[in-house]
């Protein structure tokens, strides 16, 4: 089963806004990443059993995001996440 939460986490020394979709075994985290690229740029990154596996940055807004696309994109970006 895939649940998706909005929650933080820390890069930098800060807290940042994020969502993360999983289903136990794979972890697809996306964040804002405006402060590096821009407002409309949004980072994925992926974990698989707890370590990283790949990250990429896909054009987007993430104050717009909301858990259901968050889900999509994650499961469209991720082979190892359950359809």
């Amino acid at each position: 089963m895939i649940t998706t939460k909005k929650t933080t986490y820390e890069v930098e020394g800060c807290k940042e806004p994020c969502y993360e979709v999983t289903d136990g075994f794979t972890l697809v985290r996306i964040a804002k990443m405006y402060h590096y690229i821009g407002k409309n740029t949004i980072i994925v990154k992926e974990y698989v059993d707890g370590d990283y596996n790949s990250s990429d940055e896909l054009t987007g807004d993430f104050d717009s995001l909301t858990p259901a696309k968050a889900k999509k994109i994650a499961q469209s970006y991720s082979a190892y996440l359950e359809k």
